[in-house]
């Protein structure tokens, strides 16, 4: 019996998809601000367990959600720029507020991406680090891109010119050795 009244319910849907359809959308049309209380007052009572199930989602499919979105901002970049340049207008103050937050507690970062930014503008360089900063380190460009940070009195001790290429090899192997110490420093650390 029961599966009789399976199989006519999956026929009736069958048969009348396109006024369900209809139905629906008059339904949700004309009932769309009590729908919206619903879904929020839901929301707040099961936020825990919705944002625990959406980040289970969200990891079993994070390659899946890489490349939609990716393909998705490719198709709607026009659309994408405007919204985001919307959302900046309406949220200009709180982002600066941010900003200035993040700044404070991130000084090294800071001081890292002021060096690139510096280091572009000036002289057209790169900045490319291969190790990390010390203190008392300078960066030294190995070539236009790339730079190996090493003590300053070192990185003095030869006058030399990326752009001209003047004294170059000399200061770049005493770089390149410094940053084999470093290395060789880090793995027995590690040990």
């Amino acid at each position: 019996m029961a599966l009789k009244q399976k199989e006519y319910q999956k026929n009736y849907h069958e048969m009348h998809k396109d006024e369900r359809k209809a139905y629906g959308k008059k339904y949700y049309g004309t009932h769309r601000d009590k729908r919206r209380a619903y879904g929020k007052k839901y929301y707040k009572q099961n936020k825990e367990k919705i944002l625990a199930y959406e980040k289970q989602w969200d990891e079993r499919n994070r390659d899946k959600r890489l490349v939609y979105d990716k393909q998705w901002r490719e198709r709607n970049r026009d659309k994408k720029l405007t919204c985001d340049k919307q959302w900046y207008e309406r949220n200009k103050d709180k982002r600066l507020v941010y900003n200035k937050q993040w700044r404070q507690k991130n000084p090294d970062r800071v001081r890292e991406i002021y060096k690139k930014y510096k280091n572009k503008r000036k002289r057209g360089l790169g900045f490319v680090p291969l190790n990390k900063p010390f203190e008392g380190s300078d960066a030294h460009h190995i070539c236009p891109t790339f730079v190996i940070y090493i003590p300053k009195e070192l990185h003095r001790s030869i006058k030399h010119s990326v752009l001209g290429w003047e004294n170059m090899d000399k200061i770049n192997q005493l770089a390149w050795e410094e940053l084999y110490k470093q290395r060789m420093t880090d793995i027995l650390e590690c040990i």
